[in-house]
């Protein structure tokens, strides 16, 4: 059977009808952002399906045609006409059991609280440094590559604010709006990565040297995925980063601790206020994960040091060096319908980690 690869660097190449199905590599594309009316922004972003626009600009109609999807855990506008198969997720997670056979959580080294990690500009990242900026936390570990007074950012944020009704949300002074400031921690020059073609090497230098420290030595990791606009979420190595730092982690995507927990991980919903993860509206997603949770910004020793989550988080990490037991749990993630789709294609089917092992249930 015939596919055809769409990536977000091939947003633009023709779409071939012929093809039997089509494999969606990494997330959809970032928004090409743009000023409009406030209530036309919220029709024109909110729960934005990139993948329906570039067939409608084709004169296709999506809904038409099965997608594989190798990022994603879910996404409302696919049911039966899609499979979610977390390729790159249970990839990294054998990296992550090459190298971390014997890793061990030490608690006793978790000295500071909250850990934001913050690299590109991208606006759940954005909006997390504006919520930061205004309400103060005490021991938060964060990095952010640009600078509070960057314009790019700041006219984002000003335009996020706004689109997500926050531009007067309440505080005691009016939300200010300023975001952290520029934080950046470079990794140990002197410990160079061998082979870059090596990922399972590239994983283990790129937590060693850079995540590991900030991660082993906090109790909670924010982890703010790149879906955004679309009604959908992912995980990436940012969520394993938090899984294998050992901490409990409040992680951004639209109904993202629900496929979580269909993965296996605990998702800490009853110290963690998870119902953001329901919100339509993208920017209340972000700010009311943090918003409902800051509660837990204040007792993070409590948490921490609670020999039931220290078991939690060990679990976790267990279950994070176990990608089969994930990969079976990442069937549930999918309709019986779906399942027989890509059960039928999966000769077809390349690259695909515990492919042979894909079969309809009994």
């Amino acid at each position: 059977m015939n596919y055809q690869t769409i990536t977000p660097t091939k947003f633009s190449e023709k779409i071939d009808p012929s093809v039997d199905f089509f494999i969606v590599r990494d997330h959809m594309p970032d928004v090409n952002f743009q000023s409009c009316s406030l209530e036309n922004a919220r029709i024109e972003y909110f729960g934005k399906n990139t993948i329906h626009e570039l067939f409608a600009s084709q004169g296709l109609n999506y809904k038409d045609y099965f997608f594989i999807f190798d990022h994603y855990l879910n996404f409302d506008d696919f049911g039966s006409d899609g499979y979610f198969y977390p390729d790159f997720f249970l990839k990294r997670a054998i990296n992550y059991q090459k190298f971390s056979s014997n890793h061990k959580i030490d608690f006793t080294k978790k000295i500071q609280g909250i850990n934001c990690l913050m690299n590109k500009i991208r606006p759940p990242r954005i909006l997390a440094s504006c919520w930061f900026a205004n309400n103060k936390v005490d021991q938060l570990l964060h990095t952010q590559s640009w600078a509070n007074t960057d314009d790019r950012a700041l006219n984002l944020l000003d335009e996020l604010l706004q689109i997500g009704n926050l531009i007067d949300w309440t505080h005691e002074n009016g939300l200010d709006t300023r975001m952290l400031e520029h934080h950046w921690i470079d990794y140990d020059s002197n410990a160079p990565l061998n082979s870059t073609n090596n990922s399972s090497e590239e994983t283990n230098f790129t937590y060693s040297n850079y995540v590991g420290p900030i991660c082993n030595i906090t109790a909670i990791s924010v982890v703010l995925e790149p879906v955004f606009w679309e009604h959908a979420s992912i995980a990436t190595e940012k969520y394993m980063h938090a899984i294998y730092g050992g901490t409990i982690p409040l992680v951004s995507g639209y109904k993202i601790y629900d496929s979580l927990a269909i993965l296996g991980f605990d998702t800490f919903s009853d110290i963690i206020d998870t119902s953001s993860q329901y919100e339509l509206d993208p920017v209340l997603r972000i700010w009311n994960m943090l918003e409902n949770n800051k509660n837990l910004f204040s007792h993070w020793q409590d948490l921490i040091l609670d020999p039931q989550i220290q078991n939690r988080i060990i679990n976790n990490l267990i279950l994070l060096q176990d990608p089969k037991n994930i990969f079976k749990n990442s069937i549930k993630l999918n309709s019986e319908e779906s399942l027989a789709k890509i059960v039928a294609l999966k000769s077809s089917l390349p690259g695909f980690v515990y492919l042979d092992k894909l079969n309809i249930p009994n």
